[in-house]
């Protein structure tokens, strides 16, 4: 699919494209007891061959030629590191390969300026380490922080949007939503927000994670903030039998347990039908803004509705 989405993708000549995260599907650095790689069922010998196909990097390989004809074409790719990428719980050598490490090259840097283009100023951060609260990530937070901090220090006057690029959204609905797998945790939800929303300009807000489609429009704190929660290159998954959920209906599912998530809002007899892959689930959001008010549309496209699309993003 994804290979597909870049050959789409050329034509129409965007000034950047963004992956919100899961470069891989195989997570990273699972413990010995549970391990969510392993298939029930499969025995001790079998997991541990299948372990050392090493199926993560050759997953991160795949995923880099598909998006070879991008930097080809002379399109830059920007990248957010997502919970299958360096886990939920991330550690020093998760982060350190995702950065690059080991004679593997990685997706770039954990958080980022990613470019001004006339009104419009593109950040990109972690927001895994806004998931965990693992003691371990203190000091990423407190760069990450140091960095908004700044960039919020410098804002120029011509700014007139905001955009954030990330994984997990801060929230689906409510800033005050119960926190789950698919949100932040409310002290870092709050500590960010407040940061972001002290210049009074009109954020965006670009996020996966979800593999559905999410559109939320709210004000925080006096200011217009736009949540857009994009479904999957890989496919769509249909919680609740749904493709595109209203923000309330995604609060619903997104502050469970995973686990029960997938009970009750996928249901384990459904998983095939509701996780399969296919042209008309598989897609990319695109997005046009006004550099000059900060304006902006967007739209979700699936693989087989960019065959009717004008060659000119």
């Amino acid at each position: 699919m994804l290979h597909g989405l870049v050959s789409k993708t050329v034509p129409l000549k965007p000034s950047f494209v963004f992956v919100g995260g899961d470069m891989q599907n195989w997570w990273p650095n699972e413990g010995a007891q549970k391990n969510r790689n392993r298939p029930g069922g499969m025995s001790d010998a079998d997991f541990q061959e299948l372990c050392s196909k090493d199926l993560g990097r050759k997953q991160r390989v795949s995923v880099r030629r598909s998006l070879e004809a991008l930097e080809g074409a002379g399109i830059p790719v920007y990248y957010t590191p997502g919970n299958h990428d360096i886990g939920d719980h991330p550690d020093v050598q998760t982060l350190d390969r995702y950065v690059g490490s080991g004679g593997e090259s990685g997706w770039g840097p954990l958080f980022q300026r990613v470019k001004q283009e006339g009104g419009i100023l593109y950040l990109q951060l972690n927001s895994q380490v806004y998931w965990s609260t693992a003691e371990v990530l203190d000091d990423y937070r407190a760069k990450q922080l140091e960095f908004l901090q700044a960039e919020v220090s410098n804002m120029q006057a011509n700014i007139k949007r905001l955009v954030l690029l990330t994984h997990i959204p801060p929230f689906m609905s409510s800033v005050d939503e119960k926190e789950g797998w698919a949100n932040w945790k409310q002290v870092y939800r709050k500590q960010i927000l407040d940061l972001l929303a002290a210049p009074k300009i009109p954020m965006l807000w670009v996020c996966g994670h979800f593999h559905a489609n999410v559109e939320t429009d709210v004000t925080y704190q006096g200011v217009p903030m736009s949540i857009r929660v994009t479904s999957a290159a890989g496919t769509t998954m249909q919680w609740d039998g749904l493709e595109d959920l209203t923000p309330q209906e995604a609060e619903t599912v997104a502050s469970k347990e995973i686990a029960n998530a997938f009970a009750e809002d996928i249901g384990f007899s459904k998983i095939k039908q509701r996780l399969r892959a296919q042209p008309d689930r598989s897609g990319m959001r695109i997005f046009r803004f006004d550099e000059d008010d900060g304006s902006f549309e967007d739209q979700w496209y699936t693989l087989d509705q960019l065959d009717d699309m004008p060659t000119e993003a």
